[in-house]
């Protein structure tokens, strides 16, 4: 969206098709991780974008909060508890439009959202996000 916005969103997708590609494009995440994710990986993805947000020196003294999105259930508890261990307050949703109803109600400092899901994708969940004036 025009004017971006500090919220970083980040897709993790464990398949895409060319149409998925083009989606990518269209959706403008932040970056984009591929399954199975390596928690190396998702630290060296997620810290550079957190270290921008945690200049602001109120949120410095306080925990890092992410929502991870996927409506895989083992993907989406692994990936929750690998955040959790590198000290983020996680938030888990199944689908886009959980994340975004979260996302709402207390906004978060990264969102980690699978990108082919049933009801609200990935893609949509990013636009969702950027255009909303609260969250971008």
């Amino acid at each position: 969206m025009p004017g971006g916005g500090a919220l970083a969103v980040i897709a993790c997708s464990g398949f895409l098709t060319q149409f998925g590609e083009a989606h990518l494009i269209d959706a403008s995440f932040d970056e984009v991780l591929f399954k199975p994710v390596d928690r190396h990986q998702v630290a060296a993805v997620v810290r550079p974008r957190l270290a921008v947000r945690m200049n602001d020196p109120v949120r410095r003294t306080m925990r890092r909060s992410a929502i991870v999105v996927d409506d895989n259930p083992v993907q989406l508890k692994l990936t929750a508890l690998l955040l959790g261990v590198a000290g983020f307050q996680v938030r888990s949703a199944s689908s886009g439009n959980e994340a975004l109803k979260f996302a709402r109600q207390e906004t978060p400092d990264v969102i980690l959202s699978d990108v082919l899901m049933p009801e609200m994708d990935g893609f949509e969940l990013c636009q969702a996000v950027r255009a909303d004036s609260t969250l971008s």
